[in-house]
Formats: C-alpha cells, structure tokens, sequence
C-alpha cells in the first residue's frame, strides 16, 4: 500500500485532481482480503467488489485489483463496469474471452486495464540464456492457476522455438521433483507461486538434486522462501520492471532532448520526494516504506493510478465511462514504469521488457540482464546443495574452492577438509621449488647467450678465413700468369 500512500499524498500535496475547474482530494479505501485459502479469498473479492462497485453514496471512481490473475478476474466480473486496473495479473484468460463464455479472442472486460504483460513472455530471456549456453535438456512445471499454465505454455513454445529439447512437461503433483531428479534437466522452468515454491525447495532438498538453473515465476521475494536460507540462492526469475533499467530509459529520452513535460504523466515540482524518473521513484518508495524497496508489483500498483491520473485529466470528467473511454486512448506514454499504453484487449503494450534477477550467495538480489545495467555476472551453473552448504558454513577457509560435492580444493600449501591447516613442509618445498625455478631459468639464459656467442665467432672465423683464402688467391695469379702444375694444384685446394 505505500505506493498508493505515496501516489495520493504527493496528489493531494498539490490540491489534488482537477475535473471541471474542481480540484478532486484522492481518498483510498483499502480492503484486506485475507490469505487463507484461495476459495476464501475470492469469496472475499468478489463481496468487497460488488459493495463498493455499487455505493451510491460517495461512489468509487475506480477500483486497483488485488494481486493474482485469479482474484483479478473475480473483481472484473463484479465491478459493474466501475474502471478497474490490474497491477498482478497476467495470464490471458483475464483479458482475452475464450468459450464457452464469449466468443473466441474478444475482449473479456471493456473497463479492465492491466499494466502486465502476458504470462507466456515472462521465461524468454531465462531460455535465451540456456540456449546460448549451450542447455540440452528443459524440463516445465506448473501448479494449477491460470497464470501459471499461462507462463509454462509460453515457455514451452519459446523454448521450442530455440530448439531447446523438453524432457518434462506437466503439472505439478507428488511425484514431479522425483521424476525430475531421476530425468535431469539441466534448466527448469517452475510456474508457481510462493508457496509452492517452498514446496519444490524442499522436495529438491529431499531428492539432494538441484539442475544447473532454476528459473521461477513470483518467489524470490517472497518472506517464507527467503526463510529457507542458503537453499533459497542461485535461482532466477523475470521481472517486468527494476528502477535501474527504467532510469536507463528515462535518460536515453533525456538524451534525445524531450523535455519533462513529455515524459510524466502529469507537471512535477522538482522535490525529492517526486517519483520523476525510476531512480526518485525508488528514493520515494524507500523513505515512505521505512527502508522497502518497491518490487515490480509496487511499480505496478503505482504505475495503474498514473494510468488512472492521465485518464481523468484527458476525459475531464469522473463519470465511469468517460474514464474507461480515456483509459482506451492512452498510447506509449513513458514514465517511471516504462511506456504507459493499452493494447485492444486492454492490456499493456510493453511486451518485451523483461530484467532477469538472480539470488547471489549473499542473498542479495542481482541484475544479470539487460547486460547494460547488471550488477552482476549470472551464476551458472547454480551450486549444488553440498556447495551450498560448504560455501555458507566455512568456504573453504577463504584459501580453497568449494567443489560440487562439497569437498574442498586447497590452494597450496593449505590443505585439511576445510583447507585450514598449512604445510610448512609443503611451504618450503614450495619457496625451494620456485628458487630452483629461478636458478634454472638463469642457467638456460646464460646457455643461450653463451650459444649465441659461439655462433656469433664461427661466423666472424669463416668470413676472415674466406676473405684470406681470396686475397691469396688473387695474388698468385697476378705473380704467375701461366702458373706450373704444382701451383695449379695448390690453387685448386682453395
């Protein structure tokens, strides 16, 4: 919530939202709609959306989604028409109708706008990657929500197209890591949500097998996964939005000379606390959150009440389809989040921006692409569990290298289990080693300058013996015109 607390704030600072010569204050109402099952949830959703889509004392004048395809599309089906804007879903059965329940590629929701792009985009650079690595073996796995068939569908057909083989394909039951473990993969691709993340860590964990990359979906972030310490490292996922790929965007504009006024969504002050670019967004984010960084899904969130902004501003108005009616004419507007736009179906136009993040082995988040902005090399292949556990306890004493099973290769002249023991005897045979080193190498130097002297002498003897041999030649014939035959046989020894 301390994207909306900093987009209303920052709104209202200003006197607020202008309709009609009428400055509008932003209010929010926000409504917590549990974490139990899922059952329960979209039992919650879909109350809580009908009872505000239908006020008719201080109506509502749009309503955030709650997070999760599924949830996105239980609010939609009760908004009663009400603008309603999807910062967390992406699979497209949200926006696209497929039968029985309307005809085939029309738009499911007119009033529903989403700034995700689709599920089936979210793995294409983690396969790229795999592919110019030269990965042989894919394996894909998915828990039963529509965005995870989504994500693992398009996966199947990116990797199809890379020609990457697929050993696995299918969704996940008790049984899936084991066939995985007994299969090996070299790169899997896991279309989960949290929760079921840690679920496949720990049947990895159970299995002792780990592939060479691990790509998942919405994990990586998340409290539980993160609980689960070294064994939560080295995976990857995609992300649509990381302030220092958007501030790059935002500079590359800058550079073609577009003045501010063009880039955001409405006139900014200047402060230190306006979300003006990608980088003062994160400052502002960070200082309302107490030290939180914003995830992609706060970008969203943010991202959705810009949207909103723009489409009250251009439709003048606060009528439900006036807005909806504005919404449908926004086109490539860039801001913080990237480019602003609403496809037909009346998702994002900004399908391809995709930043891969990996866990380093200090759990810190890294950018390994765009290679533009990463700050760090990708990790692959990723650590098996004995590595893990050889590189969080001791590593080798900082004086080896962890191997993939867990033992240690010592530099010399430590040596032991964990490389913690010095050889003293090894040490000295060491430093004599490389003295005799040095002694040998002077010793083959001074050879060779000796052979060059040697050669250098013979030279210069057998061209003073030529030029002797000449000059005495030339002389006796000079001496003797028609020389005897005794002479003749000394001249033609020379």
């Amino acid at each position: 919530t301390w994207g909306w607390e900093l987009w209303r704030d920052m709104i209202n600072d200003r006197g607020g939202i202008p309709v009609n010569g009428v400055m509008y204050k932003v209010e929010l109402i926000l409504s917590d709609i549990g974490a139990d099952s899922m059952e329960a949830m979209i039992k919650n959703v879909e109350t809580t959306t009908k009872q505000l889509s239908t006020r008719t004392v201080n109506p509502i004048h749009a309503i955030i989604a709650p997070y999760t395809s599924t949830l996105t599309l239980t609010a939609a089906a009760n908004s009663n028409g009400v603008p309603i804007l999807a910062p967390g879903a992406a699979a497209d059965i949200v926006y696209i109708c497929q039968p029985p329940e309307c005809d085939q590629n029309k738009r499911r929701y007119p009033n529903l706008f989403g700034l995700l792009a689709s599920a089936k985009h979210y793995f294409d650079v983690v396969l790229m990657m795999s592919r110019v690595r030269g990965i042989e073996r894919v394996a894909f796995i998915w828990e039963d929500t529509p965005f995870g068939k989504d994500a693992c569908d398009g996966a199947y057909m990116k990797a199809t197209k890379l020609g990457l083989p697929v050993v696995l394909r299918e969704q996940i039951d008790n049984n899936t890591i084991q066939k995985l473990s007994k299969l090996d993969p070299e790169t899997v691709i896991t279309c989960t949500y949290p929760k079921k993340c840690v679920e496949i860590i720990k049947e990895t964990r159970k299995y002792n097998w780990l592939p060479r990359a691990m790509a998942m979906a919405t994990c990586l972030r998340d409290t539980e996964f993160a609980a689960l310490g070294p064994d939560s490292r080295y995976f990857m996922t995609s992300t649509q939005w990381h302030n220092l790929h958007r501030e790059a965007v935002y500079q590359e504009l800058m550079s073609k000379g577009q003045p501010e006024n063009q880039i955001y969504l409405f006139p900014m002050s200047g402060g230190e606390d306006d979300p003006s670019s990608a980088e003062l967004f994160m400052s502002a984010y960070v200082k309302k959150g107490n030290g939180t960084k914003p995830t992609y899904h706060s970008g969203a969130a943010i991202a959705c009440l810009y949207a909103l902004h723009l489409a009250i501003l251009k439709a003048n108005s606060l009528k439900a389809s006036d807005i909806v009616n504005a919404l449908d004419t926004i086109n490539g507007v860039p801001t913080f989040w990237g480019y602003i736009g609403f496809d037909t179906y009346g998702r994002t136009e900004q399908y391809d921006d995709f930043s891969t993040l990996q866990i380093d082995g200090k759990n810190n988040l890294q950018v390994v692409t765009p290679i533009r902005i990463a700050t760090k090399d990708v990790i692959f292949p990723i650590p098996s569990y004995p590595q893990r556990e050889c590189l969080s306890t001791h590593n080798c004493s900082n004086q080896g290298i962890c191997m993939y099973g867990g033992d240690c290769l010592c530099f010399s002249p430590w040596e032991g289990t964990k490389c913690a023991s010095r050889n003293y005897v090894r040490d000295v045979m060491e430093a004599n080693r490389c003295e005799a080193l040095w002694i040998s190498c002077l010793i083959v130097l001074i050879l060779v300058l000796l052979a060059i002297v040697i050669v250098a002498v013979v030279t210069h003897s057998c061209k003073v013996y030529r030029r002797r041999t000449d000059f005495l030649r030339a002389h006796l014939e000079m001496t003797l015109p028609v020389p005897p035959e005794e002479v003749r046989e000394v001249l033609g020894d020379y």
